[in-house]
């Protein structure tokens, strides 16, 4: 495991980054357009759910935690 990592953080100083594409691929890309108003509705649902979760973050706390870890 070592190892694995030490390679990895090797790459990526050679690299200067991450040494592989980072992407996330839908599973069916989403087209407002193309949303009727019962599919708009969920998917603001499932959003406004994540949020409320904690699975993911406002952009707003975002911003802070990094004001407060990182000066930035």
């Amino acid at each position: 495991m070592s190892n694995a990592v030490n390679i990895f953080l090797r790459q990526v100083i050679l690299q200067k980054g991450i040494p592989f594409d980072l992407t996330i691929v839908p599973k069916e890309s989403l087209v407002y357009n193309n949303l009727t108003v019962e599919q708009f509705n969920h998917e603001i649902e499932k959003g406004l759910e994540n949020l409320a979760s904690g699975k993911v973050l406002s952009a707003q706390n975002v911003a802070e935690r990094m004001q407060r870890e990182y000066g930035v």
